[in-house]
């Protein structure tokens, strides 16, 4: 018997649960991470920050380590957020679709990481070291727990996010959307676009913060470009 296909309605009803199970779960995580958060935060500022941070207000401090526990909770609650929504789209695939989901969800947590640390390695570092540096030549700065956490906790996102961009390429080259000549030809116009969604997405909007996510957004362009000539052949072998 075939399976009985569910209603708009039904399939509301079916995103509504998920959508709920993925909320508790961000909430646990987050409830458990919140009372080591203190501990992380101040690691994160003597190994990073380096200077020192000041609370501007007295709910200040509680609302940052809310903020970073959110944080933490996705990112744990990760694995079981993408089988919640590879559940919810996997009816409507076709089997080729489904093995080539299955296939790019397993690196996925995998890019997000090695993003997040190569921010946490390389770009933060020499960005906040510059804005530090520069602060201190033309003042004596405050700078506050809450607005520099949030630089901190937005670029590791970011990186994390962008880090996907070659998977995401990777997928429709196999499906046949794009190919490596129409990427490549296309580079003048993603140098501008890039760099333009970077001005957009980077916390701070300055040409600096700009460039240091510009730059490795468009090294992943042309790494895309590689991957998808590379899938190309494969098919083509």
């Amino acid at each position: 018997m075939a399976e009985k296909e569910l209603s708009f309605f039904d399939h509301l009803e079916e995103l509504r649960k998920r959508v709920i199970i993925i909320i508790l779960a961000v909430v646990v995580s987050s409830a458990g991470l919140f009372p080591f958060m203190p501990r992380l935060i101040e690691l994160l500022r003597q190994d990073l920050i380096t200077v020192t941070l000041h609370a501007f207000s007295p709910m200040e401090a509680v609302f940052v380590t809310f903020k970073a526990s959110i944080y933490g909770g996705v990112v744990i609650s990760s694995p079981l957020i993408i089988y919640e929504m590879w559940a919810f789209v996997s009816p409507g695939l076709t089997g080729k679709e489904r093995r080539m989901v299955i296939t790019a969800l397993i690196p996925t947590i995998f890019l997000f990481l090695a993003g997040a640390c190569f921010a946490y390695f390389l770009i933060l570092p020499v960005t906040l070291r510059f804005f530090f540096s520069f602060s201190y030549k033309m003042s004596t700065p405050l700078f506050g727990l809450d607005n520099t956490l949030s630089f901190v906790f937005s670029m590791l996102f970011i990186f994390g996010a962008v880090f996907q961009f070659p998977l995401v390429i990777a997928v429709l080259t196999q499906l046949g959307v794009v190919t490596h000549e129409v990427l490549a030809a296309k580079r003048k116009y993603a140098l501008v676009i890039i760099f333009v969604v970077a001005g957009i997405i980077t916390p701070d909007p300055t040409v600096v913060s700009q460039t240091l996510v510009g730059v490795p957004l468009y090294a992943l362009f042309e790494v895309s470009i590689l991957v998808a000539k590379l899938i190309e052949r494969r098919k083509t072998s």
